[in-house]
């Protein structure tokens, strides 16, 4: 069942900051288990991942919290890959949703407001 490999999973990623594994283990217990945690692992194919992500985004998630469950599912099922469970991870070739992108200057300015107000007080 897909939430035994969930938990074994969850239970021994390792090399997680503390706030990355909180957010992860966010993501599976409100966006995937309720969707697959009774599903079979070979029951677990494209279509139903393309649907459970076209269904989070009509459920109003915004696009980058969709990849990010995606992904999260992803290491999942490949892990399963692994251990033989399943053959292929059913994840490969997904349509993600198109996420916005900043540019890197930008995302710096916002990440860094003293480099902002430097390079201002340089060029300006």
């Amino acid at each position: 069942m897909f939430a035994e490999r969930y938990e074994f999973w969850f239970a021994t990623t390792v090399n997680l900051r503390e706030s990355t594994r909180s957010r992860d283990d966010s993501y599976g217990r409100n966006l995937i288990l309720p969707t697959f945690e009774h599903r079979k692992l070979s029951s677990i194919d494209h279509d139903s991942i393309q649907r459970w992500m076209a269904e989070l985004g009509r459920e109003g998630y915004a696009p980058a919290t969709v990849a990010k469950a995606h992904l999260i599912l992803s290491k999942v099922l490949r892990s399963a890959v692994r251990a033989r469970r399943i053959p292929t991870n059913p994840c490969a070739d997904s349509e993600l949703p198109k996420t916005e992108r900043t540019s890197s200057a930008s995302s710096v300015a916002r990440r860094w407001p003293s480099q902002r107000r430097r390079s201002i007080r340089i060029t300006g």
